[in-house]
């Protein structure tokens, strides 16, 4: 279980929100990585939604290596 939401925090301006996943297995380390392989046992990731001009774009933090 990747208990997504476990911590959240927006920015005070309200545009940037981060959202903890503490039990995220992935082993990736890049935005964009490959997420599917839960090598890093409980590693834990955190995702980041910003506000831009005309939309909400959301990526991923890589963890700690």
């Amino acid at each position: 279980m990747d208990y997504f939401g476990s911590a959240v925090s927006l920015s005070g301006d309200g545009n940037t929100l981060a959202v903890g996943a503490s039990g995220e297995d992935s082993e990736v380390t890049s935005i964009g990585g490959y997420q599917g392989d839960n090598s890093a046992n409980e590693a834990g990731a955190v995702y980041l939604g910003y506000q831009s001009p005309n939309d909400y774009e959301a990526v991923v933090l890589p963890k700690v290596a």
